[in-house]
């Protein structure tokens, strides 16, 4: 028999380890949903449950319909104030779509089960999420720093925790002391927040200053002036008279016309307006633009001065036959 194609043996591969990474935390959302047991309202708060035992909570479970849970003896160990910032911190995840995230966060697992950095980033996300949680409870209640810490260190530190779900407080010591550590730092007040960023706003306008400075606008190069022009090709008498303005012709008027042009590579030339007519009522400077496609000149001016790109004034005399 053939053996198969390394590609075709690398996907099997892969496809097995999606299937035994799902299948793990499946299982470890089964036996945490199992170990918490039966769900009851909380007695005075119905949107808060309560599970069986005293290692459930306080978390959010869930995925499509993430819920609080806290444990059997909550009412006992979390009094008064304490038991509202254990809350307040529960409320955070919710709002925020946390536990939604973290199922997208395990999706990413079992589809990268091979990566990692996948699993170490899944792991920051979710003490980022509790250290967020802590800041914006402390930000509500910035009296209760103490209480809060103190509330952090006798919750429970559980081995086991639930795939699909947000804890409090996150599992380890280590993430534990980090967020306590953020709690020791202030928070940042209005005013010091806008006089930061003024300070930054500063800082950078004058780099951006400087930068300038130092890298100045090159100098704008006016395009150069043919003043003695070679022509290999001009206007007819034949496109004068076909140019003429009719009113004019008509009244039997002369006039005058100066229109500048650009010259192009191959000595045509473009982009050109009139610069000076009269008598301006018959509109000579038009019929100059028309007879414009006639001119031509060689690619150097008698001064030896390239015509590429350079300017030229073209005057011209309109007169009919008296």
């Amino acid at each position: 028999a053939k053996a198969p194609a390394l590609p075709t043996l690398l996907l099997v591969i892969w496809e097995l380890g999606v299937l035994a990474a799902f299948s793990l935390f499946a299982v470890r959302q089964l036996r945490f949903v199992r170990a918490v047991g039966r769900l009851t309202p909380l007695t005075g708060q119905p949107a808060v449950l309560r599970g069986e035992h005293v290692e459930a909570g306080p978390l959010v479970l869930g995925w499509l319909r993430p819920r609080i849970v806290v444990p059997a003896d909550f009412a006992d160990r979390f009094e008064g104030e304490a038991r509202a910032l254990v809350l307040a911190h529960e409320d955070v995840h919710l709002r925020r779509g946390d536990a939604r995230i973290n199922g997208l966060a395990v999706a990413l697992q079992c589809l990268c089960w091979f990566n990692p950095l996948v699993h170490l980033a899944a792991r920051t996300l979710r003490i980022d999420q509790e250290i967020a949680c802590d800041a914006a409870v402390i930000d509500r209640h910035p009296h209760a720093r103490r209480l809060y810490a103190e509330t952090l260190l006798g919750s429970v530190l559980g081995g086991a925790h639930a795939p699909l779900g947000c804890h409090w407080p996150a599992t380890g010591p280590h993430p534990l002391k980090e967020r306590l550590i953020m709690l020791n730092t202030a928070s940042v007040t209005p005013l010091r927040r806008k006089a930061g960023l003024a300070l930054v706003a500063l800082v950078a306008s004058t780099a951006a200053g400087a930068v300038w400075a130092a890298n100045p606008a090159a100098p704008s190069v006016e395009p150069a002036v043919i003043t003695r022009p070679i022509w290999t090709e001009k206007p007819t008498i034949e496109d004068l008279v076909r140019y003429y303005p009719p009113e004019a012709k008509s009244a039997k008027v002369d006039g005058r016309a100066a229109i500048a042009c650009t010259v192009a590579a191959d000595g045509g030339l473009y982009d050109c307006t009139v610069i000076g007519e009269t008598p301006a009522e018959y509109r000579f400077g038009d019929a100059a633009l028309q007879m414009s496609r006639h001119f031509r000149m060689r690619p150097l001016s008698a001064d030896g001065v390239p015509t590429a790109g350079a300017k030229v004034r073209i005057p011209i005399a309109f007169a009919t036959a008296k």
